[in-house]
């Protein structure tokens, strides 16, 4: 680990030193063509004498090849990793990796009934008290409830889930001419449909 951090250090240290070099000759270029050295030789002496200093320009970027090459000869000699399976059955990898990105899918399909089960199950739970009070007693209250509560249901199941729940729970709707068995029917059918939604 050390060691390449020494490798990057010095990456970027010969970069900077390269850098440094073209942005200087870029420098020299622009102030003589603008003929403006002088006033860089008076503000700045021991730069100026920096930049026209051949042998201060040669050893930089010997250091700066010197660095690159280093880096260079390290990049080319790293080994490629090899990743081993071992004795592993591929085609068995290859089915629980199929098997996986289908529950995956399924998953992010999966719609969550959570909230429709509650509400279906108050249904069921506010059926169940009409049908075992009101019903057992006085038919005609009894059949305005169940009317009202059958629109209630089947207006919730098409909102919330399909026109197919509520055609099943319209099915399971009798008028035998007995309001406390017709909505035991009903209350059954509602019940059925909710152990199906998970």
């Amino acid at each position: 680990m050390a060691h390449q951090v020494f490798y990057l250090v010095s990456l970027v240290v010969a970069a900077i030193i390269v850098i440094a070099l073209v942005v200087l000759q870029i420098m020299e270029l622009i102030f003589a063509w603008i003929k403006r050295t002088e006033e860089i030789e008076k503000k700045w002496p021991r730069l100026w004498k920096f930049i026209l200093s051949p042998p201060a320009r040669i050893v930089l970027l010997v250091v700066a090849i010197i660095l690159l090459t280093e880096n260079l000869h390290e990049v080319i000699s790293v080994e490629p990793v090899t990743i081993s399976i071992g004795n592993a059955d591929l085609g068995a990898k290859n089915a629980e990796i199929t098997q996986l990105k289908m529950q995956l899918q399924q998953a992010m399909t999966k719609k969550d009934y959570g909230p429709i089960r509650q509400r279906l199950a108050s249904f069921v739970n506010q059926g169940t008290k009409i049908r075992n009070s009101i019903c057992a007693t006085a038919v005609q209250e009894c059949d305005e409830q169940r009317k009202r509560w059958q629109r209630e249901v089947e207006r919730y199941l098409v909102t919330h889930l399909d026109e197919s729940y509520a055609s099943r729970f319209r099915a399971s709707i009798n008028a035998i001419g007995n309001p406390w068995q017709d909505m035991g029917a009903e209350i059954s059918e509602l019940s059925l449909l909710l152990s199906e939604l998970k």
